[in-house]
């Protein structure tokens, strides 16, 4: 046991080592108050090191962002932070991180450039943009005004590597506000939890969603999405599922469990949650194969409705459990919910 607590002391000591502060990449006479690019010189670092430390003070990033490379570990420092330098693009991401593998991102501080972009076009300006990724976690952020989404789970427009989604991402812990679109957007991806978040004041461009899962075209994948204690507050939709676009003519499509559990929503100025996957002139039969599930959510003076569920065929089953509101009666929600129980037998009530 001594020969063995020796190796582990040494193995921990080596990888402290191999840490590399980005400092050290920045040239002379650095500034540390955010207010010059220092871009490229980041980039260096992260390309010749597998496992970085961001500098301990603002530093100000251009349009094309870092890039993240596989098998990489980023931390922030207590005082990190990388801001966008103010631009007139449509779409950017602070970091990309693109076809690869085995990412650890850590108490990321990320400020976009909304109140300071030089046009009015486009909404894809983001804080992180996960594509075509798999294994990817994102501890404790905190991501603020950005152009378009606090995070992204896209799919990639270049050549992909491995797959044609994401698989295996973790977001857990911190926090997203004030963004121009949505806090969150999944639009294609594959065993996603997401977990013990707040997400505030999404309010500018539409869907302007906490977290908004809705893919593009039937070529992405939605599968297997756990959403575990989320705080959301003053967005126009807390959680959106809207899954219409992976319908296809020829296969029923599985969702696998979209989890939803105890989620906290106030001041929803729409809807808590909001269930819709009609797509007209479509097969019946090619209805969606797995579960939606809402378990213990408690919301807090929600506009509209708490949980509005558009009923149509194409929906997935759906189970409704739990449910706390502080602004109106349980019996309120249900009697919403009746014509939806006499009409559609998938959808479950308790």
């Amino acid at each position: 046991m001594k020969y063995i607590t020796i190796i582990v002391i040494l193995i921990c000591s080596f990888i402290r080592a191999s840490v590399v502060d980005l400092t050290i990449y920045l040239p002379n006479n650095y500034v540390v108050n955010g207010s010059v690019d220092y871009t490229s010189y980041l980039q260096k670092g992260i390309d010749d090191n597998k496992q970085v430390i961001m500098p301990n003070f603002p530093i100000l990033i251009n349009y094309k962002g870092l890039n993240i490379n596989s098998n990489q570990i980023i931390t922030f420092s207590s005082k990190s932070k990388l801001i966008m330098k103010p631009n007139d693009k449509t779409n950017y991401a602070i970091l990309n991180i693109e076809n690869v593998r085995n990412v650890i991102i850590e108490n990321a501080v990320l400020e976009g450039d909304l109140k300071k972009h030089l046009d009015n076009k486009g909404e894809w300006g983001m804080g992180i943009s996960i594509l075509n990724s798999d294994n990817v976690e994102i501890y404790n952020s905190n991501i603020k005004e950005t152009w378009g989404d606090g995070i992204y789970l896209g799919e990639s427009k270049k050549k992909k590597q491995f797959q044609n989604t994401n698989t295996n991402i973790e977001i857990i812990g911190g926090n997203i506000s004030n963004c121009n679109r949505n806090g969150i957007s999944i639009i294609t991806g594959k065993n996603i939890t997401i977990k013990d978040i707040y997400i505030a004041d999404m309010q500018s461009k539409l869907p302007k969603t906490g977290i908004d899962i809705e893919p593009n075209s039937k070529t992405n994948v939605v599968q297997n999405i756990t959403l575990k204690n989320i705080t959301l507050n003053n967005n126009l939709n807390g959680i959106s599922v809207l899954l219409a676009n992976l319908l296809n003519e020829d296969i029923k499509v599985s969702i696998g469990n979209i989890l939803i559990d105890s989620l906290k929503d106030e001041y929803s100025r729409y809807y808590g949650v909001l269930i819709s996957n009609e797509k007209p002139n479509m097969n019946l039969l090619k209805e969606f194969q797995g579960y939606i599930k809402i378990i213990n959510p408690t919301f807090y003076k929600i506009n509209s409705k708490s949980i509005f569920i558009k009923n149509n065929a194409y929906n997935p089953k759906i189970l409704i459990k739990g449910i706390k509101t502080l602004n109106q009666s349980k019996t309120d929600i249900l009697l919403k919910l009746q014509s939806l129980l006499k009409e559609n037998k998938k959808i479950e009530v308790e």
